[in-house]
């Protein structure tokens, strides 16, 4: 099982922030003010700020799925149906404080080593990884 180092993500995060800073200050400073005036140029920009305000949220829920996947998988077990919860079942909807922290919850039907159905509800972060919320068995093998 691979190491779950909860600084592992806080890092990636102010690593990325840093980058994106540095990249604007570097256009900032550095490119011709005349690039700036080129109306191709603004649209490019635009159209670029637009892809990645509509893309992050995509880009964050595959991840989630993916970590949610991986978590149930390195304990032996296959996901058989996952789905997010809507925004307002999520505890914070109507205060997001600290939504991109806390993350969002799944539902997760899934089969474990034992051969075991089990529908659980998990809560996936970009800070705080894969927390199980609850784990109910709804299929249990016959008594021998």
């Amino acid at each position: 099982m691979r190491s779950r180092n909860p600084d592992t993500s806080s890092a990636v995060l102010i690593g990325l922030t840093s980058f994106t800073v540095l990249i604007c200050f570097i256009g900032a400073f550095l490119l011709p003010e005349s690039l700036f005036a080129a109306g191709w140029f603004r649209r490019i920009c635009f159209g670029l700020f637009v892809a990645g305000f509509v893309l992050t949220p995509w880009l964050f829920r595959l991840a989630e799925r993916s970590r949610i996947r991986e978590f149930i998988a390195e304990q032996g077990g296959a996901v058989l149906e996952m789905r997010r919860l809507p925004f307002w079942k999520q505890d914070d909807w109507l205060y997001p404080r600290g939504w991109f922290w806390r993350g969002a919850k799944y539902h997760v039907r899934f089969v474990d080593l034992l051969g075991l159905e089990h529908r659980a509800l998990f809560r996936s972060s970009f800070g705080g990884g894969i927390q199980p919320v609850e784990d109910v068995i709804i299929d249990r093998p016959p008594s021998a």
